[in-house]
């Protein structure tokens, strides 16, 4: 990945050593990003343009899954775009995509979803995202009802950006 102004090799951000649980920690990057598991190199080569279309991107997923709009969620994606959240919670291809939401909508569980601590990494037309996952039921009062973690690989297409893989997962 090519280096920013900020970083050199000798001055990219060190990965923290693994903790008890075998996990790496985040460390910051003086230009504002961070080197996010083992990660190397800096995350200063996606534009400031491009970093906001994707946070636009996570928002509007969220917002067209709680709105119960299939096809829009659908179109988050890329046409052969994958969606991965546990064994049974998978759908590969935009009719798939489509599918999968509309059985979720018709659970009629009434749902917001919050996603936040977000990690953009990534140069030219690609790029991954790391970000939390709240989950808020709505029946018979809010309550927190799920967390996850969502790790996904993006990409630069001609409408923008692109979920080509989204995984949900726990840490």
């Amino acid at each position: 990945m090519p280096s920013c102004d900020i970083c050199s090799p000798s001055l990219r951000p060190r990965v923290a050593q693994p903790s008890r649980g075998g996990q790496r920690d985040v460390l910051p990057h003086p230009g504002g990003s961070a080197t996010i598991r083992g990660g190397t190199g800096c995350g200063m080569a996606l534009s400031a343009a491009d970093r906001l279309e994707i946070l636009d991107l996570a928002a509007r997923y969220n917002h067209l899954m709680d709105g119960r709009d299939a096809e829009g969620w659908a179109e988050c994606f890329t046409p052969d775009g994958v969606f991965e959240g546990g064994p049974r919670l998978q759908a590969s291809g935009r009719a798939e995509l489509v599918a999968f939401m509309e059985r979720l909508i018709a659970r009629d569980l009434p749902a917001v979803h919050w996603t936040n601590n977000i990690v953009i990494e990534g140069s030219g037309d690609s790029a991954s995202m790391t970000l939390y996952l709240l989950v808020i039921e709505l029946r018979d009062g809010p309550r927190a009802a799920h967390f996850g973690v969502y790790h996904d690989e993006l990409v630069r297409t001609a409408n923008g950006w692109r979920f080509r893989k989204r995984r949900l997962g726990h840490r």
